[in-house]
């Protein structure tokens, strides 16, 4: 999914931006990006389901909230505090929030 980093100008983590169940079971594919997880964690990710591929790694994420419902968007924990006013004023005209 593009969106994240259409709308952010955050740079892509991996030049493979969607990650789909069937490549959960193809190594050339999955062990990579797996490797890569280990080491250093997207910003920004989409994970519409939660259970594959960054699935393991959401407990250092927290979700996105668009009308005080959680969206499949998660914000990396660690990069909350970079955020500037001006960055969390924008999302909140496009009723986003990081907490309910």
């Amino acid at each position: 999914m593009y969106w994240p980093y259409w709308r952010t100008g955050a740079q892509a983590y991996d030049p493979m931006v969607n990650y789909y169940r069937w490549m959960e079971y193809t190594p050339p594919l999955s062990t990579p990006l797996h490797t890569k997880l280990r080491s250093t964690l997207p910003t920004i990710v989409w994970a519409k389901d939660q259970s594959w591929g960054i699935g393991e790694h959401l407990v250092k994420y927290t979700p996105l909230y668009h009308d005080g419902k959680p969206t499949p968007l998660f914000f990396l924990r660690d990069q909350v505090n970079q955020l500037t006013s001006d960055q969390l004023t924008s999302l909140a005209s496009h009723h986003y929030t990081l907490f309910p």
